[in-house]
């Protein structure tokens, strides 16, 4: 398994470790051996949970764990990727998977507002109020969804965007 450095560091301080981003490599290391002893199935990653899920079966399989810096290109996967069940399924639809996917529809010629963001998800998940929405639009977008997700949302004066 590859980890991108930043992605386990946020993990971390989801988990209550706030200096997770002074840590050095061997530290990092050594916080994942002991992690499954740290953690239950109540545990909330909030949008880190299939990175933690993913250390969880790779530690329990005894299989390899790569810490790097930046993931390569080639080897980013698709943003349809990022919403998977550990079975390949497709998961069902929640606020940041419907980001997603209008911003994927949105151009730079066609931007998304934020408070249009808000009134399509409302429209397709009428179970949220308007005020979660928006903080999960006000928390993901742009700069979560890169951190956590690897997705790079574009931006500018009118709206937001994925090429």
């Amino acid at each position: 398994m590859i980890i991108v450095r930043d992605d386990l560091v946020y993990l971390f301080e989801i988990l209550g470790s706030p200096t997770a981003g002074s840590w050095d490599e061997t530290r990092l290391r050594k916080k994942i051996e002991v992690l499954p002893l740290n953690v239950t199935e109540e545990t909330d990653a909030e949008e880190c949970q299939d990175l933690l899920d993913a250390i969880l079966v790779s530690i329990s399989e005894e299989e390899e764990i790569q810490i790097i810096e930046v993931l390569p290109e080639d080897q980013k996967p698709l943003i349809e990727t990022h919403f998977k069940n550990k079975d390949g399924s497709r998961r069902k639809a929640g606020v940041i998977q419907t980001l997603v996917e209008f911003l994927q529809e949105a151009s730079e010629a066609d931007p998304l507002s934020k408070t249009d963001l808000c009134n399509k998800v409302l429209e397709r998940l009428p179970n949220k109020t308007e005020k979660s929405v928006l903080s999960s639009i006000d928390s993901q977008v742009p700069t979560r969804l890169k951190q956590v997700k690897g997705i790079i949302v574009q931006k500018n004066k009118n709206g937001y965007w994925i090429d």
